[in-house]
This record gives C-alpha cells, structure tokens and sequence, in this order.
C-alpha cells in the first residue's frame, strides 16, 4: 500500500488543498512497516505558491494513480468524491508533520484523522469506517 501526503516544505503537510501540493511524499508499506519513502514533484502546479485549478483529480490520479490512500488537511469535497469514485481513500488530519502523521496512522491513532466516506458523502471519524464497512 501507497500513501500520498501533500507537502509544499518536504516536512510538513500542505495546509491547503491537497491538488495544489508542490510534492508529494509517497510512504510505502508493506504489513504495517515502511519498506520505501520517495518524493514527488507536482508537475501540475504553477508558481511557488501552487496555483492547480480545484478538483482537477485526473491530473492527479496521473502522478499519483499508484496510491491507494491520500493523507492531507484539506480536500474539496468534489475532489474528494471524484478520488472515491477512482477508489482511492482520503484521510484528512490536523496534524502538522509528516512524519507524525504517518506513525499516528501506523499505531492506529483514529482520532487523528476523518475519512471520507463515499456513501454518506461526508467526512467521517475513522473509527466509524470499521463500522461502515461491516454493515
């Protein structure tokens, strides 16, 4: 499993939205361990600020499509709708740095994070996406 975090510093994730991150961090794992840690460039982006018109996920998908679950702090929900419909999972955090993002996702620190659920349409906390995919 691939995950993308937005990032515009390599550090921290992007405050803004998810489509308009200068790089990617792809963190790659393999039974709940990294096997693998790279950086993408966002070639969609224009300027230092990353100007990507919103919802442009196909864009997206292109660099991404080998991901499986995007980590970020903001996503527009017709982005988020368009990614769930190319099953790929969205989780979105407050958490600042990358690195504490990914060991709070890897130690199971649910609270950390909401995901989206395509069926209600809506961000949810994650410990409800265990309860929606069993009923």
């Amino acid at each position: 499993m691939k995950i993308a975090i937005g990032t515009d510093d390599k550090k921290t994730i992007r405050n803004g939205h998810f489509g308009q991150s200068l790089f990617y961090r792809i963190v790659e794992l393999i039974n709940g361990e990294i096997v693998s840690e790279e950086y993408r460039d966002n070639t969609h982006v224009q300027g230092a600020e990353g100007r990507l018109p919103h919802a442009q996920v196909e864009k997206i998908i292109g660099l991404l499509g080998d991901c499986s679950l995007f980590m970020a702090k903001n996503m527009g929900k017709t982005s988020l709708a368009k990614l769930a419909a190319h099953h790929v999972d969205c989780i979105i955090t407050d958490i600042d740095q990358i690195d504490e993002a990914v060991s709070e996702y890897l130690y199971g620190k649910e609270d950390a994070f909401r995901y989206y659920d395509a069926r209600k349409g809506e961000l949810v906390p994650c410990s409800q996406r265990i309860l929606n995919t069993l009923s």
